[in-house]
C-alpha cells in the first residue's frame, strides 16, 4: 500500500525496520484509513491492526501517526 520513503537522512531507512503487516497497517493509516477499515482491508481483527500500529510506532521511535508522517517525509519526529 503505498510507495517506500526516501531513505533518512545518512542513508537509514527507519521504515525497514518494520515488518510487513506493519508496514501494511502504518501505510494505511498514513494514508487516513480508520484501523476498522484497515482491519477489513487486510481480513484481521481491528485488535491485530492496533497491535501493529503501536508495535511500528516503538520500532520507528515515535509515539503518534504524526511522528511517523514526520519521520516518512524525512523530517525529525
Amino acid at each position: 500500500v503505498g510507495e517506500a520513503p526516501p531513505p533518512a537522512p545518512g542513508g537509514h531507512d527507519p521504515f525497514s525496520a518494520l515488518t510487513p503487516p506493519e508496514r501494511l497497517v502504518l501505510d494505511a493509516a498514513l494514508e487516513g484509513a480508520q484501523n476498522k477499515v484497515i482491519a477489513r482491508r487486510l481480513g484481521v481483527s481491528v485488535r491485530t491492526v492496533e497491535r501493529h500500529r503501536a508495535a511500528a510506532f516503538r520500532r520507528l521511535g515515535v509515539e503518534t501517526l504524526v511522528g511517523a508522517a514526520a519521520l516518512k517525509s524525512g523530517l525529525s519526529a
